[in-house]
């Protein structure tokens, strides 16, 4: 696992590659999300990632992953850290909820990870936020998203009913009930 990764960073890619061969199971054939998937328990373990949302009609998620790649191959090189987990990408019907990433759109989420404890791995997952916020992504609220600390003005950008939202949740909350450190940390409750 992640100590094969640690110390020899340059063998990553070949030893990515030799797992994935090593998963091929001609018997065992289904859809991709059947396939690939490892399962919650296995994800929150080992795991940690990013995800970011983008409107589906503009296909701007087509460029962000060609520059997911693209850092991916630069830190690679300059920095010798590489990304130990998979790159994804899901589809999500409109919802009504206001502090929802697919508020009234379709959204294609990109999910990028990386295995827990491996060289570079928190580094290489702020770098891919970068490149998401850069292209007008919207982070998932539970996934990492530390590089949005100390912007809680980008939320108004992102959420047009954060207003309805915060003034909801400020009836509901008099005594502080609702507040927790995911709403302090994003000062969900502070006048946006």
């Amino acid at each position: 696992g992640k100590t094969l990764f640690n110390l020899k960073p340059k063998n990553s890619p070949k030893e990515i590659d030799a797992g994935l061969l090593a998963e091929d199971d001609k018997l065992f054939i289904d859809t991709a999300n059947k396939v690939l998937y490892l399962g919650l328990i296995n994800l929150k373990k080992n795991g940690f990632d990013a995800e970011f949302a983008f409107t589906e009609k503009d296909k701007t998620y087509l460029d962000v992953v060609d520059h997911l790649f693209d850092k991916a191959e630069e830190i690679a090189r300059d920095g010798e850290m590489y990304q130990t987990g998979q790159v994804g990408l899901r589809w999500v019907c409109p919802t009504e909820a206001f502090l929802s990433p697919e508020y009234h759109r379709t959204v294609c989420y990109i999910d990028v990870s990386c295995m827990e404890g491996t060289y570079g791995s928190k580094e290489l997952i702020n770098h891919f936020q970068d490149v998401m916020l850069a292209h007008g992504g919207t982070p998932h609220w539970g996934k990492m998203n530390n590089r949005i600390d100390g912007h809680p003005e980008w939320i108004r950008t992102w959420y047009p009913k954060s207003n309805s939202w915060q003034s909801t949740f400020r009836f509901f909350n008099k005594n502080g009930t609702f507040s927790n450190h995911f709403t302090d940390r994003h000062r969900l409750a502070d006048d946006l």
